[in-house]
């Protein structure tokens, strides 16, 4: 049953996390006129979970008592599985931790997340979770720190924990650093087509365009479909143009011809490129067939939009019908 506001009675009530007084608090309030009805200001548990420490709030403990937050040990146990409660107590701890984020409850969530990297069965999920959660939060500097600890960790085998690594490092604008993790999870795991076409698009932004077209190349060649074969696509797409505002009609014909016709039928800016091709070679009725059907997969596409012009055909030909 959805909960009416209220203050306005026309809002309906929902659970959203805000920044007040500096940190992250959980609110249930009307999406309408954003009277808040209830409030909870958790502990926010920044730092990375290891054995032994506290689940409330990071800190280590002495004789048994944390010495940030005074919780015992037991103490501790016993808040989390009330927290875990609240949301339903037939769920585990991960479980209750998604439940809670979907419900738009991130700082409880971030709670239970924390709980289950040190109590629960799948503890990678967990720590996946409370990394994206910190991040959601705007804690960039905690989640990198927790990325880093995971790696040195029960992490440092896995191809996962680098590849959350090479991209938190990237959120902090750490390049080269990003460009090494990357490679570490490709060499713990070479057949994780997501993280080698992450690193081809990190490659692109960084300049080095041959080794961008390589893993690029790559990543389509083991026809993974799904996010990484859009993104690869989309780094070949961003080369080939590369190449187009060079002038370098043979280069970009390469690369399209390699990529085939049913890869070009999905891309925006691919069809976009192959009618600067046509324009290129003196085929003007090609073209504007290709850049019409560009601008019916993506009008708002810059480059589609850029070479209604380019191409040296009067807008009044076109019909975008």
């Amino acid at each position: 049953m959805v909960d009416t506001c209220p203050k306005c009675r026309k809002g309906t009530l929902h659970w959203d996390t805000r920044r007040l007084r500096d940190h992250p608090v959980d609110i249930y309030a009307c999406g309408r006129c954003q009277h808040a009805v209830a409030e909870e200001d958790w502990t926010v548990p920044l730092h990375p979970p290891e054995a032994g420490c506290c689940r409330n709030c990071g800190g280590h403990r002495r004789s048994n008592t944390c010495t940030q937050c005074g919780l015992t040990a037991v103490e501790d146990a016993e808040v989390h599985q009330e927290l875990r409660a609240l949301i339903d107590p037939n769920l585990d701890l991960l479980s209750a931790a998604l439940s809670a984020e979907e419900g738009g409850r991130k700082l409880l969530a971030l709670k239970l997340a924390t709980a289950a990297c040190l109590d629960g069965s799948n503890r990678s999920p967990a720590r996946l979770l409370r990394l994206s959660i910190l991040q959601d939060l705007g804690e960039l500097g905690a989640a990198l720190s927790d990325c880093k600890h995971w790696i040195r960790g029960e992490g440092a085998r896995s191809s996962v924990a680098w590849a959350v690594y090479g991209e938190m490092l990237l959120n902090n604008l750490r390049q080269g650093e990003a460009t090494e993790a990357f490679r570490v999870a490709l060499e713990l795991d070479p057949e994780d087509q997501m993280t080698r076409a992450s690193l081809s698009k990190h490659l692109y932004a960084m300049g080095r365009f041959a080794q961008a077209r390589q893993g690029a190349e790559s990543v389509l060649a083991a026809k993974p479909g799904g996010r990484a074969e859009r993104l690869a696509v989309g780094v070949m797409a961003r080369y080939a143009e590369h190449l187009m505002r060079q002038g370098d009609v043979v280069a970009v014909r390469n690369v399209l011809d390699a990529l085939g016709e049913e890869m070009l039928d999905l891309n925006a800016r691919l069809l976009a490129l192959d009618a600067w091709l046509h324009w290129s070679e003196g085929h003007a009725e090609a073209a504007r067939e290709a850049l019409q059907q560009a601008n019916r997969l993506d009008a708002d596409d810059r480059l589609v939009n850029e070479l209604k012009d380019v191409v040296g055909l009067k807008r009044s030909w076109w019909s975008w019908n």
